[in-house]
């Protein structure tokens, strides 16, 4: 009988083992995997460490890192407090702030411990408050052979441990001489205090046993060793912070900490690297859409009559063309030229709405528009869709420009269309960014990525003669024009009523050049829009970057606008290509004269050159 149960036990246990295992049929020789012992041993767990949500907190920041932590299931969460914004001896404050918390853990699908922080526990209202809901300031527990201190370093006053926190710590050690590991929970880090705070007497109990020691409060991550142990003062989840990055300490994040047999590994997980399986849906994309074309955030276009700019209102429109709220961030940089009635907005707008806020510039001084730089206007849009969902958070730019009417220039008469600029002199018009389109941030400037160009006007053609100043020519011969160093030529005579977007070719003239690269070769001009019947085109590559002329025949012009046509509309588009900065997908950085047109940064009437 005995036998039996033996046999039928030791079947029991091989079962059990054969369903932990990784049932594959293996090869005779070779497998194409390096081991089937998995890294699941009973004792390995994984737990969280959650940091400072408060002391200038910023909302959603924590909520989100409760959504993460589900997404990762540890086994539970520990903190290092600072969990309620606190400094009040109101009751009904205080509950009202803790009761939006307690809604914010209850959400977590695993326990969540408390350790009190400064805020938590700023006054003895709050830590009597504390003691009722709570029960403990410091306590501890065992797990899997861990022991587990949660220290109180708030233990009136401020910034200490008291003898009896001390002396119940001590005991708890005593108690656990021999756990694998001690891990220790603070909110301040009492070891960087000059002044004695108590934990002068509770660290010297820690000698002799593996440990590791976990604070917040600084809301700046740093790493301390300290006997022969790490000390770590976590950043924020939602405190107050720069967030200037990894760089500085600043971020939003929480702890994974797996305890292995060899001790604890760390890794902190931030939460901007933390999505779910919705990074990119069908409902994302139609929220995004509109915003990525440039429509949210648009301005009426400023054309000035005058030859000088001394003051123009314009309108600031933002759009949301999506089923749920949009919260707008943004700001206009003025310039030393310009002033402008409106610096910072902050606003929600209602689903499928528009909001316009009207907007005055002022120069400081009268001032040609050639020589106004554009206003930048830097926005940040959130989209949030539902509550389990992760936000929508976007960003960019929008530029004011401040345009007039420009005279055609007499073209000079030694004009010869041959890629050399020495006989145009002094290019009048200077195309630093109007409107950048696309990969604002990669542009680095007017010595990255610039032109200046000149338009005129002569017997038999309408000149184009430009400038591109690039600090490195790069080319790439698998691309089109767009996707290397190029420069593209707009132009459209047709009557001012009807020039908008069109097709170009047909209602408008498109040239493009690529660096250096001649127009008429059949490589070439298989990467290039057509050019129109008797037109010229050259581009050579020079000390500044590249040149580009281009003469387009009267009659082609006046084809568009009429034996009697009386102005031009005109745009210069610089697609710089910075080989170290994109990949095989990507396109170059934009860097237009004036709005692209069609696009929603476009307006009537930008870069007209009116005909002597």
């Amino acid at each position: 009988m005995n036998r039996l149960l033996f046999f039928a036990a030791l079947t029991l246990l091989l079962s059990a083992g054969a369903q932990d295992a990784i049932e594959v049929k293996k090869g005779p020789t070779v497998n194409p995997w390096t081991s089937l012992e998995v890294n699941a041993d009973p004792d390995q767990f994984q737990f969280v460490i959650v940091t400072d949500r408060t002391g200038g907190h910023r909302d959603g920041i924590f909520e989100d890192g409760v959504r993460k932590i589900n997404l990762l299931q540890p086994e539970f969460v520990m903190s290092v407090g600072d969990l309620i914004e606190g400094y009040t001896e109101d009751q009904t404050e205080i509950d009202l702030q803790w009761n939006e918390f307690m809604g914010f853990v209850n959400a977590l699908e695993m326990p969540f411990f408390f350790v009190p922080g400064n805020h938590d526990a700023s006054n003895m209202t709050m830590v009597e408050d504390w003691k009722k809901r709570f029960g403990k300031l410091y306590y501890h527990f065992v797990y899997k052979d861990v022991l587990f201190l949660c220290l109180d370093s708030e233990d009136p006053p401020a910034s200490r441990m008291s003898d009896e926190q001390v002396a119940y710590m001590k005991k708890a050690l005593e108690e656990n001489p021999d756990v694998r590991w001690t891990l220790v929970f603070l909110h301040k880090p009492l070891w960087t205090h000059d002044k004695p705070t108590g934990w002068e007497k509770f660290e010297p109990l820690l000698k002799g046993r593996p440990h590791s020691v976990f604070a917040g409060h600084t809301h700046n991550y740093q790493k301390y060793t300290r006997n022969d142990s790490e000390y770590i003062v976590l950043a924020t989840m939602g405190g107050g912070t720069q967030l200037r990055g990894p760089n500085f300490g600043e971020f939003d994040h929480f702890m994974w900490v797996t305890m292995t047999d060899k001790g604890p590994r760390f890794a902190n997980l931030l939460l901007d690297g933390i999505w779910d399986a919705n990074v990119l849906t069908d409902e994302r994309i139609e929220i995004m859409r509109p915003v990525m074309s440039g429509s949210a955030v648009t301005t009426d276009g400023i054309v000035v009559d005058s030859g000088t700019f001394e003051k123009a209102q314009t309108v600031l429109r933002l759009t949301n063309d999506a089923d749920v709220p949009m919260q707008v961030s943004l700001s206009i940089q003025e310039t030393n030229q310009v002033a402008c009635s409106v610096d910072r907005i902050f606003d929600s707008i209602p689903p499928n709405s528009v909001k316009t806020v009207p907007v005055e510039l002022t120069a400081r001084t009268p001032v040609l528009p050639l020589a106004l730089a554009p206003l930048v206007v830097s926005w940040n849009l959130v989209f949030a869709p539902g509550q389990d969902v992760q936000p929508i958070r976007l960003r960019g730019q929008h530029r004011i420009v401040v345009d007039t009417e420009y005279a055609l220039a007499p073209a000079p008469r030694n004009a010869e269309v041959d890629g050399d600029l020495t006989e145009w002199g002094t290019l009048t018009i200077p195309a630093e960014p109007g409107s950048m389109t696309t990969d604002v941030d990669s542009w680095n400037g007017p010595r990255d990525g610039a032109a200046r160009f000149s338009a005129a006007y002569g017997p038999k053609y309408l000149y184009i003669a430009a400038q591109a100043q690039d600090d490195e020519i790069e080319l790439d011969e698998r691309r089109g024009f767009r996707s290397n160093d190029s420069l593209e030529i707009y132009i459209d005579s047709r009557p001012a009523a009807a020039r908008a977007a069109g097709k170009p070719g047909v209602d408008f003239i498109h040239v493009a050049a690529i660096a250096g690269q001649d127009p008429a070769s059949a490589d070439t001009r298989a990467k290039l829009p057509a050019l129109p019947d008797g037109a010229i085109l050259k581009s050579s590559i020079n000390d500044e970057g590249f040149a580009v002329e281009l003469a387009v025949p009267l009659a082609v012009v006046e084809a568009a606008g009429g034996t009697d046509w009386t102005s031009v509309r005109i745009n210069v588009v610089m697609n710089d290509l910075d080989i170290n900065r994109v990949n095989d997908d990507d396109d170059a950085a934009v860097v237009a004269w004036r709005p692209l047109w069609g696009s929603p940064a476009d307006y009537a009437n930008s870069g007209v050159f009116r005909k002597p």
